[in-house]
């Protein structure tokens, strides 16, 4: 093993790390990843059609889910509002809007920084 540099070792053990979070992970938390990502595409699908009232509270739930999963002030948080704040906009529903889209942008802000693009 010797000459192997330190990123080697580095890359690998972080690759067994993953694979270790990957099993300790239950399979309850899988499967609602899962759930986040069918909602979403759901919630797409439904904006894609037109069907902003039908997206709506699809989008409400995925909000809900993500933050069970990640915590309040997650990114993926943000996606979520960014959406719902979307579907409210094309509602005609701009105060409502509004307050999501601030504090989506507000989420991200903490997690990238204010001069992140």
């Amino acid at each position: 093993m010797v000459g192997l540099g330190r990123s080697y070792w580095r890359a690998g053990a972080t690759t067994v790390f993953l694979a270790l979070a990957v099993l300790v992970a239950t399979p309850s938390q899988i499967r609602s990843a899962e759930d986040l990502d069918a909602l979403n595409k759901q919630v797409f699908q439904l904006y894609r059609a037109g069907k902003y009232a039908e997206a709506v509270p699809v989008a409400r739930r995925a909000v809900s889910l993500a933050q069970k999963l990640h915590g309040a002030d997650h990114p993926q948080v943000a996606t979520t509002l960014n959406n719902l704040a979307g579907l409210y906009t094309f509602q005609g529903r701009y105060a409502a809007a509004e307050r999501l889209y601030e504090r989506a942008l507000a989420i991200r802000e903490k997690a990238l920084g204010p001069e992140h693009a």
